[in-house]
């Protein structure tokens, strides 16, 4: 598995806040599709699968720019939370937000 902390930006905001989204990618057999897809984004396909083990992948992720859609669940006994739908490229800018 390979948790990343990815710094939470607005679109209509021009600095990052205080809010962070926790993001695991695990290979399992059933999510190393997912996980392979998000990770490839983050890393903007540089990963030779063949050859790359995931610590190797996790030291090359600070510092990445990327998006996320983000889904906010309201649960009556844990209250609001995230869940992270999709990993998204950057925009055009780096950092920056496309619709």
């Amino acid at each position: 598995m390979i948790a990343s902390v990815l710094l939470v930006r607005l679109p209509d905001a021009e600095e990052y806040g205080p809010n962070r989204l926790f993001h695991h990618a695990t290979f399992a057999e059933k999510t190393t599709g997912r996980a392979k897809h998000d990770l490839n984004v983050m890393t903007n396909g540089e990963i030779d699968w063949a050859h790359t083990r995931p610590a190797q992948i996790a030291e090359t992720l600070p510092g990445r720019y990327c998006r996320a859609k983000v889904i906010i669940k309201n649960d009556a006994t844990y209250g609001k939370s995230n869940n992270i739908r999709e990993i998204l490229p950057p925009a055009e800018a780096m950092g920056g937000f496309t619709n």
